[in-house]
């Protein structure tokens, strides 16, 4: 059972170094979180700016690696705020608190409310990081596409009305090929998932919403096992009564 009234320590892990994006992830956490979760937003200490590519990819895990390594505040529970990025399998070694990987939980909201599902990415170019993701985590026979805004993240983040249009020609693709619900394809863009909601009729879930209520589930849960993000959302389904699942997914949408 979780116990909803205890404190939790949740670490928001940012895979890259960008301090403008650390400290977005650390005050969107905080809107979606419970008052007495106490939300610590870090990032590494070195590696890429941005990651885009597998190089990036691989630097910014040895990075997170060492950043937890050295980290010694309380946690409860760490969100991995890297979509589609490698390195949740080294934290869940190295730590002996629930690690939640971003792309597993928002996908798995996503299908869970829509089934079908798509997800809209920065670039074509983080399709490959994403589709391997999704495979190691049992994902993928849901998705529908990934389609790309065709912008880098530098880009989106520089012009919110250009990111906004981008997102809205995407999401209409992905409901021409048939998805029912979205997952926004970057850690980077959460603080714009309302926006992006306000320009399709499908749900858009945010994937950092969706790791801190999973990673808070995580932490509150009284038994010994250390559950993934999609294993955590069938217990919520299957545990609690349906009024209380549904709000928990309202939650992680816009």
């Amino acid at each position: 059972m979780i116990d909803g009234d205890r404190p939790v320590n949740l670490v928001v892990l940012n895979a890259n170094t960008s301090d403008e994006i650390t400290a977005m992830l650390g005050a969107r956490a905080r809107e979606v979180a419970r008052p007495k979760t106490r939300i610590s937003a870090i990032k590494p200490c070195h590696g890429p700016l941005t990651v885009g590519s597998w190089q990036d990819a691989y630097r910014s895990a040895t990075a997170m690696l060492d950043r937890m390594i050295d980290f010694i505040d309380p946690m409860d529970a760490v969100v991995m705020a890297g979509f589609g990025d490698v390195g949740c399998e080294g934290l869940c070694e190295l730590l002996s608190v629930p690690v939640i990987d971003v792309t597993e939980a928002g996908t798995s909201v996503a299908r869970v409310i829509g089934g079908k599902y798509a997800i809209i990415t920065p670039t074509r170019r983080m399709g490959p990081l994403i589709e391997r993701s999704l495979a190691l985590s049992g994902q993928l026979d849901n998705l529908t596409d990934i389609v790309p805004m065709g912008l880098t993240i530098t880009e989106l983040r520089a012009d919110s009305s250009r990111a906004v249009e981008a997102f809205g020609l995407a999401a209409q693709r992905c409901l021409d090929l048939g998805a029912k619900a979205l997952c926004i394809g970057s850690a980077a863009l959460s603080d714009q998932s309302a926006a992006f909601a306000a320009t399709t009729e499908l749900a858009v879930v945010d994937p950092v919403a969706a790791a801190v209520k999973l990673a808070e589930a995580a932490a509150l849960m009284e038994r010994p096992d250390r559950l993934s993000a999609s294993d955590m959302l069938a217990y919520i389904e299957t545990e609690f009564a349906s009024q209380t699942a549904s709000s928990f997914l309202k939650e992680c949408c816009q």
